[in-house]
């Protein structure tokens, strides 16, 4: 009995798909989610071939990429959908017309959706933040992912991926705009010539840009005595170097003056301890 009736219902199922109507249905279908898929394709390879490595605004392309290939594919979805349901013969009168009334009623049950999406157009727009800028959103600080119709992705140096709903972004602190003010502290004996060290400092220090021209837009320059410690004199030397490239500068800087002070003979303090006896 059940073998029977599965043989009847296979063959019903058979002769549906064998029938030269259902084939050509199938046949265009396969089409049109061929055609959707060599379109997705040809915009990814236009969209990754505008993208220039020696751009100025190469990152402000990738995000805008980033965002439009996400729309594209969106819109084509739909698009191979609709063409789909037409293949098929079904109504998309009644669909289109319904469409209002169901749009309306997501939009009541996923405003935070369309928060998110406004959000993130508004961000591009203003040109907020990129993909491959250093940010800090809500006290996570770290390098732009992605950033998506919903959503952006931060990366911190430990690897962590923070996702942010672009609603939810209310402040965004971006360190890649503006070139890093970077501060070194030298410490000198107190015995030392502090005019004649600045001017040492200063002079010695000025070959820094020529060791890191893509680094360091400002050459360190000595601003004065910072604090007088229980070892020495502390100088404040300041200098300007691209966004998150400033540590590395940081720790040439102090390498520099280690040996400035080899060579001009300048002492650097010690730890001592003053000792005495009282009779």
């Amino acid at each position: 009995m059940i073998l029977s009736v599965f043989s009847d219902f296979w063959n019903e199922v058979k002769d549906f798909f064998t029938t030269t109507a259902v084939l050509n249905r199938l046949l265009y279908t396969a089409i049109a989610i061929i055609v959707a898929i060599v379109i997705s394709l040809v915009f990814s390879f236009i969209f990754k071939a505008n993208v220039r490595a020696n751009h100025p605004f190469r990152k402000r392309q990738i995000t805008i990429n980033k965002l439009v290939r996400g729309l594209a594919k969106a819109i084509l979805g739909v698009m191979v959908i609709f063409v789909v349901f037409g293949i098929w013969g079904v109504d998309l009168g009644p669909m289109i017309a319904g469409a209002g009334v169901v749009g309306l009623a997501i939009s009541l049950g996923a405003q935070n959706a369309i928060r998110d999406l406004v959000a993130g157009i508004s961000m591009i727009l203003d040109n907020v933040l990129d993909v491959g800028d250093m940010v800090e959103i809500r006290d996570f600080k770290g390098t732009v992912e992605e950033v998506g119709i919903r959503s952006t992705k931060i990366k911190n140096f430990r690897g962590e991926l923070a996702t942010f709903n672009n609603g939810t972004i209310d402040k965004v602190i971006n360190f890649s705009r503006n070139p890093t003010l970077a501060v070194v502290t030298a410490t000198v004996a107190y015995g030392s010539d502090l005019d004649k060290v600045i001017k040492i400092f200063d002079q010695e220090l000025e070959t820094l840009v020529e060791q890191f021209p893509d680094v360091v837009t400002r050459a360190p320059k000595v601003m004065g005595v910072s604090n007088l410690g229980t070892h020495g004199v502390d100088l404040m030397i300041t200098f300007e170097a691209l966004p998150q490239q400033h540590f590395a500068a940081q720790r040439a800087v102090n390498k520099m003056i280690k040996e400035i002070c080899d060579k001009y003979k300048i002492e650097i303090p010690l730890p001592q301890i003053v000792v005495t006896n009282k009779k």
